[in-house]
């Protein structure tokens, strides 16, 4: 060989790995000697999480194989990927936590959009933390939620607070105490989107004489307030009870953040004596109310079924949406009342809620099972905000239906068919084909409580 090929040869080795670096590095990361800088893909490589495992998506198998991060790294984050992943979900494994975190955009109202991220829960080994399902659950409402421009990181706005000097009025407490009811606490879940909503209506409507009034001078002459809950009582005593409960919760959390400046409330929240609702369809009268079920229209047909033979709650049933139900095993997951409930379908139940109405055929792009046409409408008079589109039916027409014998018996004029009203015969019907009072209790979503006894 000359000495002008040999150079040409040396200058070719010199230009490809070496075979025997690379088995070394093998060796290296077999051994799980990590160091500083190395990438994520090597390391889960090292601790036998092959590709192929996360191209197949999440599971709970592979969340509890996860290892901690390398040396040098205070974290990482898998996506959530496969058939059943949610986009922007991922799970983010620390040094010693895992937690599912959810990444998305919101849209202001100037048209442009905003990058969020949001902690949704922790994964724990031995199963009481968040789970898989529940964290895609979460993320499926929270994008509900991102959709409608409600934004998370918001700050609350500075002229809402009254400034040392002045006097706290009820709105100024409101913000207070609704500021630390949405932040997330390891003991005291935030409010759910339906409560806070339901205090809102309280504080702003119901008792919109009083919202910018001092709690100073509603402390000293609570006259005022205690002819309002007497002639609120007169109409119906559990809404009273309703005001009551919210005003007392609110000017407790006042008093305690600012003690000097809101006196303790005044000793007039007494509740009402309700006497529990007798507002059931018993056995009889099913095959009656069945017959004028059939004639109602197809959405509201559609809907008092789902009722009748799933037993949820109203907001639950019409915030249904087509990822939430498991065609392989026929459940379909909820979130009702702050808990993620994963429920078995009967056979009627799961070919019902499958069943396309035509407003599901008019509107093929809407994911909801109950999709509105008519879009949203104003609420208590407020304009629409650019934010505020509302993709899914919010009540549904039961008019025709008749009501329970015994709940005309108990409220005479004012009873009518409501959703509750089917959570009730549920439970009275399950009750009488001798279902066991755990299996009624768990899939109603109650605790294991004396708390369904009470709505027999």
């Amino acid at each position: 060989m000359t000495r002008r090929r040999r150079g040409f040869f040396w200058q070719f080795l010199a230009t490809r790995q070496n075979p025997l670096a690379s088995f070394g590095a093998r060796s290296i990361l077999q051994e799980n000697l990590i160091t500083a800088g190395t990438p994520i893909s090597l390391h889960l490589r090292a601790n036998k999480i092959l590709s192929r495992d996360l191209d197949a998506g999440l599971t709970e198998a592979l969340i509890g194989r996860l290892p901690p991060p390398p040396s040098g790294q205070a974290n990482y984050s898998l996506p959530d990927r496969g058939r059943r992943g949610v986009p922007g979900l991922r799970i983010q494994r620390g040094k010693s936590a895992l937690t599912f975190v959810l990444g998305a955009s919101i849209k202001q109202p100037d048209g442009r959009y905003k990058s969020v991220q949001v902690t949704l829960g922790r994964w724990l080994p031995d199963g009481s933390g968040m789970s898989l399902k529940a964290a895609r659950s979460a993320a499926i409402l929270k994008k509900q939620e991102f959709r409608a421009g409600l934004d998370p990181h918001a700050k609350p706005d500075p002229s809402l607070y009254a400034p040392p000097a002045d006097a706290i009025t009820l709105r100024v407490a409101w913000q207070l105490y609704r500021d630390a009811r949405t932040q997330p606490k390891k003991k005291r879940k935030p409010l759910a989107a339906s409560t806070l909503e339901g205090y809102t209506r309280l504080i702003e409507v119901a008792l919109k004489d009083f919202v910018d009034t001092p709690l100073e001078e509603l402390a000293e002459d609570p006259r005022p307030l205690i002819t309002h809950f007497d002639r609120t009582t007169a109409r119906t005593a559990s809404e009273a009870n309703s005001q009551m409960r919210v005003l007392r919760a609110v000017w407790n959390r006042a008093h305690k953040t600012l003690p000097r400046k809101v006196p303790a409330p005044p000793q007039i929240f007494d509740m009402n004596e309700v006497e529990p609702r007798d507002a059931a369809f018993v056995t009889r009268e099913v095959k009656s109310l069945w017959t004028e079920i059939t004639e109602l229209p197809p959405l509201s047909r559609k809907g008092a079924l789902v009722f009748l033979l799933t037993g949820l709650r109203e907001g639950a049933v019409l915030r249904l949406r087509a990822e939430q139900i498991d065609h392989q095993e026929k459940t379909v997951t909820v979130v009702s009342k702050g808990k993620t409930l994963r429920l078995p379908l009967s056979e009627a139940a799961y070919s019902l809620l499958l069943a396309k109405l035509p407003e599901n055929l008019a509107l093929p792009d809407n994911p909801y099972i109950f999709p509105s046409i008519r879009g949203p409408r104003p609420r208590n008079g407020a304009p629409i905000t650019p934010g505020s589109d509302q993709l899914h039916v919010d009540k549904l027409d039961f008019k025709r239906l008749s009501p329970p014998a015994a709940y005309v018996d108990q409220r005479s004029d004012k009873a009518r068919v409501h959703p509750h009203v089917f959570r009730h015969t549920y439970r009275t019907l399950a009750t009488s084909a001798y279902v066991s009072e755990i299996a009624i209790r768990l899939l109603m979503g109650h605790s294991l409580s004396a708390t369904s006894v009470s709505i027999i």
